[in-house]
């Protein structure tokens, strides 16, 4: 696993121990999709102008709404 980091290619020959170790890593991870109109309005809510600790405050709410619950270093973000 670690050469495949350094090198970021896969090998050649693909063990199944290698197989496993990608299963393992990858494994429980959970995906919270965020479609870019969502996130906008989240954004925008309250009105605009904001400033950037007020953006920060409502992005911040947005992804606690979206992640209660969930183990956070499970999650993966994907914008749709």
């Amino acid at each position: 696993m670690d050469s495949f980091i350094k090198k970021r290619q896969l090998p050649d020959d693909l063990k199944q121990d290698f197989i496993n170790a990608l299963q393992e890593a990858f494994s429980g991870l959970i995906k919270v999709p965020i479609k870019i109109t969502d996130l906008r309005d989240a954004l925008l809510a309250g009105g605009s102008p904001v400033t950037t600790t007020e953006i920060k405050k409502r992005f911040e709410e947005y992804l606690e709404r979206l992640t209660k619950g969930k183990e956070l270093e499970k999650i993966r973000i994907v914008l749709e």
